[in-house]
């Protein structure tokens, strides 16, 4: 059965009965789903509702604006059924509009969108979706000259006109032409070996360009250059920077050479990791380059599991560079970011192993000073990756019950999951930890921080939440709205932990001006207070 309807705006669409569906829920009543706009700026439709009744929920939308939380009213009138569907896309993460997943994406750019939402009511009669009416509204304010803004909505209405068993329109399609198209962002870039040959023209154009002096086109060439570094397959980069090195494109190529090994930090390739981490471990990257290498693979926006391989050698090194090794895991997390069950991935894999290996035999009482700082680099750098697996949480765990480690390494152990997926067994352990009354009060906190906490921490820390008004907690308040916490602990932190956070949010500036979250621990044995 296929329904024609009218858009408002004498826009005309064919609607199939498979709107959207909900597809798998989670504990935190989050649901993984799929919904599509039938036009460009329609990016709120209909999920298919008729079976949930009259209630409250919030599911996880991916549609072609990201993965957002969507909360949904639904009531009965009868035979009737009014679903109200609210989306605030500022919420929403793994856009795929762009190529970075950038949580805090509408503050980094140069006009913060202040407001962008949607808002849906569907009318259903009889398993039929009779009207659907969305409004998309989205404001954008400068952070100077507040007063100057400009706003934009768009108001859409489907609604049902005929149902017919007609199907002459479609069957008259001629089978084998169609094919599915995706309206999400396409992040993949088509590599092309026969492009080899004109990448070599252009690094021995730009050597030309670069011999005596820097020309003023040399900067278009490099562009360009760039541009084909990025399709063509990771060996021809690997290749290219090898003839940059022997001097195949001209017989003075030092000055090629500095160029070439600067550009490769913007390509965000795996071929460029490649190369990085080759410059890296050979000791060529030094002072200013290194810290350009460090930031490029920091901010990588979707690496591919290439690139996550190239890696290896970064962890595997006896002497790594504790920023490197941090960025290094940051762009292991972007991949995972990206990628269900991604530990599962036999270089991600590799990579835990090799840490959960490396901080096991430094976690002893005699490792002495340096042995405090090589832990602490690898525990950091599990941290950035947040992937727990078997092999992390008995090393992790090794190191926070052993009672003659500096408290900063034992804290640095139990944060090493701060980032990672709730896995039971790593959980199992944290929670055990926290409640001995015999280990030392920051390291429990620190367990807490990663599992459960505390009462007085525990509470204060669930209410700072439920009070805040933080748009980035939206969800955690919308999960604790419902919950009566209690209030009877103790609140003098000059005796008890406390968690304290204050915010001053600015809706205006669409960003926090004033921040501040501070865990305030009492050790054992302390009459000082120790704020973190």
């Amino acid at each position: 059965m296929f329904w024609v309807v009218r858009v408002l705006g004498d826009m005309w669409s064919s609607w199939g009965p498979d709107i959207g569906t909900a597809l798998a829920a989670t504990n935190e009543i989050d649901a993984e789903g799929s919904a599509a706009g039938t036009e460009s700026g329609v990016t709120s439709t209909a999920v298919g509702v008729q079976q949930l009744g009259e209630q409250r929920i919030t599911v996880t939308e991916t549609d072609v604006v990201g993965k957002c939380p969507t909360k949904y009213e639904i009531e009965t009138e009868g035979e009737k059924v009014i679903v109200v569907k609210e989306k605030n896309h500022r919420h929403c993460q793994q856009r795929y509009l762009t190529p970075a997943h950038i949580p805090a994406l509408w503050l980094k750019a140069p006009l913060p969108i202040q407001e962008s939402t949607s808002q849906c009511k569907q009318e259903i009669a009889n398993g039929i979706y009779t009207a659907i009416t969305c409004q998309d509204k989205n404001i954008v304010r400068p952070a100077i000259g507040i007063y100057k803004y400009v706003e934009a909505s768009q108001d859409s209405t489907l609604r049902f006109i005929s149902e017919s068993s007609d199907t002459s329109a479609i069957s008259a399609i001629p089978s084998g032409e169609m094919q599915v198209e995706s309206l999400l962002y396409n992040h993949q870039t088509m590599k092309d070996p026969q492009l080899a040959p004109e990448l070599d023209e252009l690094m021995k154009g730009i050597c030309d360009k670069t011999k005596d002096t820097v020309e003023a086109e040399a900067a278009a060439l490099v562009a360009k250059a760039l541009h084909l570094l990025r399709r063509v397959p990771e060996t021809v980069v690997v290749e290219t920077a090898q003839k940059v090195r022997q001097g195949h494109y001209c017989s003075d190529s030092a000055r090629l050479e500095s160029i070439f090994l600067d550009a490769v930090a913007f390509l965000h390739e795996s071929g460029a990791v490649k190369v990085m981490v080759q410059e890296i471990e050979n000791g060529r990257a030094t002072g200013g380059r290194l810290a350009l290498y460090t930031a490029a693979l920091y901010l990588i926006p979707r690496p591919s599991i290439e690139a996550v391989k190239a890696l290896t050698p970064l962890f595997e090194s006896p002497r790594p560079v504790p920023s490197v090794l941090l960025a290094a895991a940051s762009m292991i997390n972007h991949y995972c970011l990206h990628t269900p069950a991604c530990h599962q991935k036999a270089p991600v894999a590799r990579i835990a192993e090799i840490l959960a290996t490396r901080v096991q035999s430094h976690c002893s009482p005699s490792a002495g000073a340096e042995g405090e700082e090589v832990p602490l680099a690898f525990f950091k750098a599990i941290g950035n990756m947040g992937v727990a697996t078997p092999a992390v949480t008995r090393a992790a765990v090794q190191c926070i019950e052993e009672e003659g480690l500096e408290t900063s390494i034992r804290v640095a152990a139990a944060q090493a999951f701060r980032q990672a997926n709730c896995f039971r067994p790593a959980v199992e352990k944290l929670v055990d930890i926290a409640v001995r009354p015999a280990f030392d009060t920051e390291v429990r906190i620190a367990s807490y921080l990663a599992a459960v906490r505390l009462r007085g921490f525990v509470l204060g820390h669930l209410i700072n939440i439920q009070e805040g008004s933080c748009p980035n907690k939206e969800n955690l308040r919308y999960l604790l709205a419902n919950v009566v916490i209690p209030t009877d602990f103790e609140k003098d932190f000059r005796k008890f932990s406390r968690h304290i956070d204050m915010a001053y949010y600015a809706p205006a500036l669409a960003w926090v001006p004033a921040s501040s979250r501070t865990s305030s621990m009492l050790p054992d044995l302390s009459f000082l207070v120790l704020l973190t």
